[in-house]
């Protein structure tokens, strides 16, 4: 916890331009107004945010977050003062609290469907932006620091520091480990924490031998700007590596790390061929990092010697680029500096939106939970824009689908797609994780293939309304000429005919629904005949023309005038001769 806000406020108007730094102060005071429990921990999760070089967008979030969480301070007010990015980031750090609600409900194996929705938030929040996982993951380790919770830590080590191991940052990772372990196995962490207390002087003085060493042992390679530093190792990794090797802590040598930072990649391996010249080393214990790095992205070279005294070391060799990976992991890829965003690379997007789901899959223990997650997932794929935006759309959705999505006119101009890069079908099926680029021309349009279901093109329903919506306006716009045209027919022939010729065609045989005493005339193009089912149309100036209910032309015209059509029938009693059609 920042003890002193004045020299806090201090440090960071050092680090960022006046425009930046005037949204941290204003976030500060207004956050002061509040209960001071409250605006003190949000300073301690701005103070843990700043340590991640994070923007001020980030720190003023994190700074107003339990303002908004408990103190009713309201979301709205934030945006208007503060902007919709900090707002917005406050918004999805609180819909993160469902992953508490989604590990009390894989405990107890119920309720999952109910979380479900509150997942899919969840995650969406966290791949649209990895500033609103930093927030929470920061309020976490505030909350551990200050509450002895069995609970908090329960979820810690199930959920918050997988997380943090996913996303690489060091930094957090290992105090949540440290803390939560005290609260769930208090007994075995204190035992471990004494031990190396008790011996702590002498490893202290180890490492300060062995630092002098190694700068002697690589002073020949003129490597420039060299550091070295020790360690004594967190107090859960030497656990964990006890239980992994079945022994106790007497049996643990390595409980110290020296780490050697170089400029250069060229620089590692020279520095760790330097190391087992002077030193023999332990193959099991050696891993290249670099050459194969994690998943998380984190690269180093891992070994272990026999150093001074025979004792064994483990030896880290990184460039300082690697260091601010391990440490900040993911967070690296969102710092901002000077008050310019910085783009965010595409690739660390997939790889985070792919931990993400990953890690989902660690966290359930329960099949029913993990069928229903990956149920959730098996509905929606997420996508990039070639800008790097996401966006998620039903399983089976195709590049059509994905245009018509951001936008008609660019569905209605698509005449092909890229697909990571590489030129791709129409009918291709995205999956989670593809960049999508549209290929448009002003001289395309759709297909009517691209209606036919059992072809592939479109599989969302929004996609195939706006196709079919472009070629009923299409029809329409050269169908109209063609009515008028029809109309005029209608209107000449009407003038024309004299009137016993309309008595010949047997007008009186027919009764016009609800309405007397009208003109009436057989349409021309059909010539309907008693006993055939037939319909009004209600002309201008020439009376109704009756027309067979059929007819393609009658038809036609209604799509236009449905108003002027009215119901017509023949009369039980017609003429016993009448005219035949040819």
């Amino acid at each position: 916890m920042c003890s002193n806000i004045d020299i806090w406020l201090q440090k960071i108007a050092s680090e960022f331009q006046p425009v930046d730094y005037d949204i941290i102060h204003r976030a500060v005071s207004l956050a002061q107004l509040t209960e001071q429990s409250y605006w003190a921990q949000s300073f301690a999760m701005a103070e843990i945010l700043g340590n991640l070089h994070l923007d001020s967008t980030t720190l003023a979030a994190a700074i107003l977050y339990n303002s908004v969480q408990h103190a009713e301070l309201a979301l709205e007010d934030v945006s208007e003062h503060f902007g919709p990015h900090v707002a917005k980031l406050i918004y999805g750090a609180r819909q993160m609290a469902s992953i508490s609600e989604f590990y009390q409900a894989a405990i107890t194996s119920t309720h999952y469907q109910h979380n479900i929705d509150n997942i899919r938030k969840m995650l969406l929040a966290m791949v649209d932006d990895i500033r609103v996982v930093l927030i929470k993951l920061a309020e976490r380790l505030c909350a551990l620091r200050s509450t002895a919770s069995k609970q908090l830590a329960t979820e810690t080590m199930a959920i918050y520091a997988p997380l943090t191991h996913r996303l690489g940052i060091a930094q957090i990772k290992w105090e949540l480990e440290d803390l939560a372990f005290s609260y769930l196995e208090p007994e075995k962490y204190h035992r471990i924490s004494s031990a190396l207390k008790q011996c702590f002087p002498e490893h202290d003085q180890y490492i300060k031998e062995v630092i002098t060493q190694i700068q002697n042992v690589l002073t020949v390679t003129q490597i420039k700007n060299l550091q070295i530093t020790g360690r004594i190792k967190h107090i859960y990794s030497i656990y964990r590596k006890m239980q992994r090797k079945s022994v106790g802590l007497e049996k643990i040598f390595d409980v110290s790390a020296i780490r050697i930072f170089v400029p250069t990649i060229t620089d590692c391996y020279t520095a760790l061929s330097h190391m087992h010249t002077a030193w023999q080393y332990l193959p099991d214990e050696f891993d290249d990092y670099i050459a194969s790095p994690k998943p998380n992205g984190y690269c180093s070279i891992h070994t272990a010697v026999y150093g001074p005294q025979n004792r064994i070391v483990e030896i880290q060799i990184r460039t300082y680029d690697m260091h601010a990976q391990a440490e900040l992991g993911i967070a690296a890829h969102w710092v901002y500096k000077e008050g310019k965003h910085q783009p965010v690379d595409y690739e660390a997007k997939i790889a985070w939106l792919r931990q993400v789901m990953d890690w989902q899959q660690e966290v359930v223990k329960s099949e029913k939970a993990l069928s229903d997650i990956r149920q959730m997932f098996n509905d929606r794929v997420y996508v990039f824009t070639p800008q790097g935006d996401i966006l998620d759309l039903p399983q089976g959705a195709t590049p059509i689908d994905f245009a018509y999505h951001v936008h008609s006119d660019l569905g209605h101009r698509c005449c092909g797609a890229k697909i990571n890069g590489n030129i791709a079908p129409l009918t291709y099926t995205l999956k989670t994780g593809d960049r999508i680029e549209i290929l448009k021309s002003k001289d395309a349009r759709p297909s009517r293939d691209w209606l036919t279901t059992s072809l592939g093109f479109l599989h969302t329903s929004r996609a195939r309304s706006k196709v079919f919506h472009w070629f009923k306006k299409q029809s329409q716009e050269r169908s109209i000429p063609q009515v008028d045209e029809l109309l005029n027919k209608e209107k000449t022939i009407a003038a024309a005919a004299p009137l016993r010729t309309i008595k010949e065609q047997y007008t009186s045989d027919i009764n016009i629904h609800g309405v007397d005493n009208l003109l009436k005339h057989i349409a021309n193009c059909c010539k309907p005949i008693p006993g055939e089912t037939i319909i009004g149309y209600i002309t201008q100036g020439h009376g109704v023309a009756i027309h067979r209910a059929d007819c393609i032309n009658a038809l036609h015209i209604k799509k236009f005038y449905p108003e002027r059509f009215i119901s017509a029938s023949w009369k039980n009693k017609i003429a016993k001769y009448y005219r035949s059609k040819a």
